[in-house]
């Protein structure tokens, strides 16, 4: 027994020290930019601040979306962690517990089927940092972990009817609900299907029998009752709100090749050096494909008299997460002409067919083979990682910089030219506003209806030209920043007829030159009227008004 309890927390030790390698870059850089990581963070301050109402410039510009939307867990967590913390320890304890929790219940969820199946349980450390991370959609990626957690509590807890376990249920599908609706509808339709789990198929001498009818029913009911305030809160949203964009549609091979290369492993870079290690993913899990279907051939085919006689297997609940695994693979090369959608799929087809192939039965050398790959191509995605944050991490402290000489409260225009030499930075303005009051003009989320902070048209300002999609502050002086009344300043144009000036502007990533079309606008109102007052080599902010020498 002493044994058996040893080696079970060595390998459980093993397990953790996964994650740990896995937290590794976020450990050892400040700031951890991802695509919308930032604005998610900046509008996490601007509930804060409109919580608060210290400043009238967040309730000019800023209000709160009447309906109740998904993708307002980061919002919130950010939002209540500014209160104690700085922003970036708020990001790292978002970060990490996301890091953390992932694989966790990744784990749990392959232990409840198949407990001899430690090694396969590490895939979920692997598919933790995936590129929707690093597009920075926090909210699906919490939605993820929710989907894992929720589908625990219904296999592991739900055994009764009784208001102890609906009302758990039915917080745990809320947190879904408003982490990604997507997600959400994944939850509902494996919600609905893990109750088969609690049966059990036996073998007599008159055939099979099912038992556990009663623990099926007792699960259904409780997953019925708990899911009504989630189906209410659901058909609103989508009564009000269409969340599909359209773009344009990946063709097949597309596709197929990121089936082959696992694209949500490739993070950073779709490049040789990253796919190499992606591939030895995608070699272990045709071996483990390849090693199920010959056990299922040996086992249920064999001739007999020149026949071939086939016996049905008996059936399991990892017949299910492979439907689930067809249904998203079809949906993935069918569906996906809307905007992002083929990222998000792409996740679902992966995660479902790690659950399948997780939960089979394997020789020991498919064990041993799957540690030393899962390994090996984690030390190095970590690696990649943590060399890719510590270089953006530098930019963002570079950028921090520049709110130190900012009034709270006070208007900034960026001029964004960081994300021409790395996409990352197309919504990293958003570190302007992240942990000080400053009201940063730009906002992507803005007029996004499914986010819980919008821009305020009926408000102050004249709003309606950045109310739209992938609005660049460069590319809207002549028609938006610089106005009749006064055109030598930036400004903000009132309901009024009048316009309030900006007093603060920042360009950003790189000092352009004078051959650029944007900057031909913006540097004739600089020059007249503002005053260059800090420079970092990354960062130039400049002030209304020439009385400061530059530092």
């Amino acid at each position: 027994m002493k044994t058996i309890t040893a080696k079970y927390l060595n390998e459980k030790a093993f397990f953790y020290l996964l994650i740990l390698i896995g937290l590794a870059p976020l450990i050892f850089t400040k700031y951890y930019l991802t695509l919308d990581g930032p604005g998610h963070i900046y509008n996490g301050n601007i509930i804060k601040e409109l919580w608060l109402g210290n400043y009238p410039e967040f309730t000019n510009l800023f209000k709160f979306n009447h309906l109740p939307v998904p993708n307002w867990i980061s919002h919130f967590l950010f939002a209540f962690l500014n209160l104690i913390f700085p922003d970036y320890i708020s990001e790292k304890l978002i970060l990490g517990s996301y890091l953390i929790l992932f694989p966790v219940f990744f784990r749990k969820i392959v232990l409840w089927f198949s407990p001899d199946n430690k090694a396969f349980s590490y895939l979920g450390v692997l598919f933790a940092h995936n590129h929707l991370l690093y597009l920075g959609s926090y909210n699906l990626v919490f939605a993820l972990v929710a989907f894992f957690a929720t589908s625990y509590f219904i296999l592991n807890h739900i055994n009764k009817l009784n208001i102890k376990q609906v009302f758990a249920l039915s917080l745990l599908f809320l947190i879904v609900y408003f982490s990604h609706i997507l997600i959400l509808l994944v939850t509902i339709a494996v919600a609905l299907l893990l109750p088969l789990a609690a049966l059990k198929i036996e073998k007599t001498k008159d055939g099979y029998i099912v038992i556990g009818w009663n623990l099926f029913y007792t699960k259904l009911k409780v997953i019925g009752i708990a899911i009504l305030p989630t189906l209410l809160l659901t058909a609103i949203y989508l009564l009000n709100v269409d969340s599909l964009e359209e773009a344009g549609r990946l063709n097949l091979n597309e596709l197929l090749k990121w089936i082959i290369d696992i694209r949500p492993l490739l993070t950073l870079c779709y490049c040789a050096d990253w796919k190499y290690f992606s591939h030895g993913l995608s070699f272990l899990l045709v071996t483990m494909i390849v090693v199920n279907l010959y056990a299922l051939i040996k086992k249920h085919c064999s001739f007999s008299e020149g026949k071939l006689l086939i016996s049905m297997p008996k059936p399991s609940f990892s017949l299910i997460w492979f439907l689930f695994f067809v249904a998203f693979t079809i949906l993935f090369l069918v569906v996906p002409n809307a905007n992002i959608l083929p990222e998000r799929l792409i996740i679902l087809v992966f995660l479902f067919l790690c659950f399948w192939l997780a939960t089979q039965t394997y020789p020991r050398w498919v064990h041993k083979s799957a540690i030393f790959i899962i390994l090996v191509i984690h030390i190095a995605f970590s690696f990649y990682h943590s060399r890719s944050m510590r270089g953006t991490s530098r930019q963002i402290e570079l950028m921090k910089e520049v709110t130190q000489h900012i009034e709270p409260g006070s208007l900034l225009l960026p001029f964004n030219y960081a994300y021409e030499g790395n996409w990352l930075h197309m919504h990293s303005p958003g570190y302007f506003g992240s942990g000080k009051p400053i009201a940063v003009i730009e906002n992507y989320e803005g007029q996004l209806k499914w986010f819980p902070i919008n821009w305020k048209l009926e408000g102050k300002y004249e709003l309606a030209p950045i109310n739209v999609w992938a609005a660049d502050n460069k590319k809207m002086i002549d028609h938006f920043y610089s106005n009749a009344q006064n055109p030598d300043v930036f400004s903000l144009p009132q309901k009024d007829g009048k316009i309030q000036e900006i007093p603060y502007a920042v360009i950003f990533g790189k000092m352009p030159d004078d051959s650029d079309p944007d900057f031909q606008k913006i540097k004739p109102i600089l020059d007249k009227s503002y005053e260059l007052i800090f420079q970092n080599g990354f960062c130039w902010l400049y002030r209304l008004g020439k009385n400061q020498k530059a530092n």
